[in-house]
């Protein structure tokens, strides 16, 4: 019974590499943090148990070959899927990217459930607070991603509170400060460089890092 086991798992599956399923969920991580905190929302944290769960869930899929919703109603659930004929077609930011594009047919003067942004709105759920992700792909070279969330998102009635609007200052502030480091090191390496042509310096680039980090701190 294990040998047919065995056999039926190898004729299903194409094991994902344990460094690209960590990569995957990374920066399916990474990614959905970014945007929660555009909407106003703490980031995720990983749970190994979600994990487990939702990779067994992707597993199952590959073999029915179909996207179908757990039936697990203690957890929110996302589901991806690609195909591809040349290598595995799976990129964590962009399974994210692809959920969260949803955000463009959300209609915040009207906050409420809509098939068609629920991938979005649970992303972005203020009330979720972990997540677990799980990948397979099949020897047809058909990929599927499950990722759940604790607790749930999408509950009726509670769309205003739990998916806040973008807000775009936050963004502006994080392009202000890179612009102000960028300036900051442009004039250092100026004023470096006019010293150097007055009195001369062999160690011109450890004077320059020398100088970015002192006016660094001070900033």
């Amino acid at each position: 019974m294990k040998h047919l086991l065995l056999f039926l798992y190898i004729c299903f599956y194409i094991q994902v590499n344990s460094l690209d399923l960590e990569k995957i969920r990374a920066d399916i991580l990474n990614n959905h943090n970014y945007h929660r905190k555009r909407h106003q929302v703490e980031s995720l944290v990983r749970n190994e148990d979600i994990e487990n769960m939702a990779q067994e869930h992707s597993e199952y899929l590959a073999e029915i070959r179909s996207l179908k919703n757990s039936g697990n109603n203690n957890y929110g659930e996302n589901l991806y899927y690609c195909i591809s004929d040349t290598e595995i077609c799976l990129n964590g930011e962009e399974i994210s990217e692809n959920w969260y594009s949803e955000v463009n047919d959300y209609d915040f003067n009207n906050p409420g459930y809509n098939s068609k942004t629920s991938h979005f709105t649970q992303l972005i759920w203020k009330g979720s607070k972990q997540i677990g992700c799980g990948v397979a792909c099949n020897k047809q070279k058909e990929c599927f991603v499950t990722c759940n969330y604790n607790p749930s998102g999408n509950y009726l009635g509670q769309f205003s509170n739990n998916v806040l609007p973008f807000k775009e200052s936050e963004i502006e502030d994080e392009n202000v400060e890179e612009k102000e480091e960028e300036n900051v090191e442009e004039n250092v390496e100026e004023k470096v460089e006019e010293n150097v042509e007055e009195n001369g310096d062999e160690n011109l680039e450890e004077k320059k890092d020398e100088k970015v980090e002192e006016k660094k701190i001070k900033m």
